[in-house]
């Protein structure tokens, strides 16, 4: 019977984490993409459950940027300027450790950049982990400001 309920729970953990893994991949092949799954279903198990489905995303006030939240909890937030009439630079992200690895900085910057295309403008990633996520999906391309890698 152990074994059973163990079979079960194994397939629930399977299916669940099909769900949750499939999306845009990273521009690496190889041990790298093995290593970037393995820290997504660390971050899965991490968070109970968790993913970067279950945030929402919301716009400040001001529109100047966005919050992660996480069941009623800010769990991270991104800041941006809009500079000239066609740019705009990110300039601050900041998500916590317990999301990391978690797609919710690159849903932030996806935020951003989607505000970006809408207007008609142009984004300068300044802050290190927009500049990682440019450096690593070529959705971003068309946005980029600057198109040296």
């Amino acid at each position: 019977m152990p074994c059973a309920a163990a079979k079960i729970l194994s397939e629930k953990i399977t299916v669940k984490l099909k769900n949750n893994l499939t999306g845009p991949r990273p521009r690496f092949f190889g041990i790298q993409s093995y290593l970037y799954y393995l820290k997504r279903c660390y971050a899965f198990f991490k968070n109970g459950g968790i993913m970067a489905d279950n945030i929402e995303y919301i716009a400040f006030p001001d529109g100047n940027g966005f919050y992660a939240y996480c069941n009623g909890r800010t769990v991270g937030k991104i800041t941006f300027v809009r500079t000239g009439p066609n740019t705009v630079i990110i300039d601050h992200t900041e998500v916590d450790d317990k999301y990391r690895n978690d797609d919710v900085e690159l849903n932030l910057v996806r935020r951003v950049c989607n505000i970006a295309r809408e207007q008609h403008r142009f984004v300068l990633p300044m802050c290190p982990i927009a500049r990682t996520m440019f450096g690593m999906y070529p959705e971003f391309d068309d946005v980029r400001m600057l198109r040296t890698r």
